[in-house]
């Protein structure tokens, strides 16, 4: 296993632990003045990991990363504010406006993979455009989308992919046949969808202290047991199926119950991107130059 930090200079961590399972990336914005409760150790992450990192001398076309995915051919793509790069372990290569025209914006923010396997990627300013089977494609008016301005994306249980403009939220877009179709709704977006999906690809979300779960048959929601969202909150789906809600605890829901597993290791509200790896274990991203796993086991193990 070898891990490979993207380090920023600015207000971002990048990470991708490289294993016999895979790449597994972390997000988490850079701060400061974090409380400390009574938890595990800090330890060098080099104590159990090899560590690389690549930075613009490395040839990233940014040292603030926005997001990364990964796309069914193993290369790792990441967003940045002067291009979009794709890494094949080695060496970057950079698509901009200046050289993709299907990129309106080099100002790349935020990129999803659907199910399917192709690259969504999203500008500052709410363009988008997808890379599939080696190709770029942007969408537009012709399309039946607004030039730019979609903030909200979602890929359905059955696979159908939706957006809606961020001033719009009744009004989805459907992808269907290569385009987006206009489909109004009489729930927002974010009550039709839900924010994050599981494994089977329901939507979920906090509102308040309830936690909802569009399925496709029914809404599910309940109280979030002992919630405080004064610290954030964060939703991955579990890979038994269930929703980890992590605050200022981690915890699961699945089939109607709640599991408490751990308060986390540092009372603070700047944790990033999060991810269950295929060994069972929890990663969170932190804030503050800090990187946590909560093992099968529920124990943490703080990395610096």
């Amino acid at each position: 296993m070898w891990f490979s930090p993207i380090l920023t200079n600015r207000s971002l961590l990048a990470a991708a632990i490289w294993s016999s399972f895979g790449w597994l990336l972390f997000l988490s914005s850079l701060a400061s003045n974090a409380s400390e409760r009574p938890a595990a150790a800090l330890k060098s992450l080099q104590s159990e990991y090899i560590v690389d990192s690549w930075q613009t001398e490395q040839g990233l076309p940014d040292n603030y990363v926005n997001s990364i995915a990964q796309t069914p051919d193993g290369y790792l793509w990441v967003a940045t504010f002067n291009g979009l790069a794709r890494f094949n372990g080695v060496e970057f290569v950079v698509f901009d406006a200046a050289n993709t025209p299907e990129l309106p914006s080099s100002r790349t923010a935020r990129l999803e993979v659907d199910r399917i396997g192709r690259l969504w990627i999203f500008s500052e300013y709410g363009h988008l455009s997808y890379w599939a089977e080696g190709r770029f494609k942007g969408f537009t008016r012709s399309d039946g989308l607004p030039n730019k301005g979609i903030f909200q994306f979602r890929e359905d249980q059955g696979g159908e992919l939706w957006c809606s403009l961020l001033n719009s939220d009744t009004n989805y877009y459907h992808f269907v046949n290569g385009s987006f179709k206009l489909a109004s709704g009489t729930n927002s977006f974010f009550r039709q969808f839900g924010g994050r999906n599981d494994i089977h690809g329901n939507g979920w979300a906090i509102q308040g202290n309830l936690l909802f779960g569009v399925l496709s048959n029914a809404v599910v929601e309940s109280p979030v047991p002992g919630f405080d969202g004064s610290t954030g909150t964060r939703l991955i789906g579990a890979s038994d199926g269930g929703i980890w809600v992590i605050a200022n605890r981690v915890q699961k829901f699945r089939a109607g119950v709640w599991e408490d597993f751990a308060a986390l290791p540092v009372a603070t509200d700047h944790f990033g991107s999060t991810l269950e790896d295929r060994t069972g274990n929890l990663w969170i991203g932190t804030g503050f130059g800090e990187l946590w796993r909560m093992g099968t086991n529920r124990v943490f193990q703080r990395f610096k």
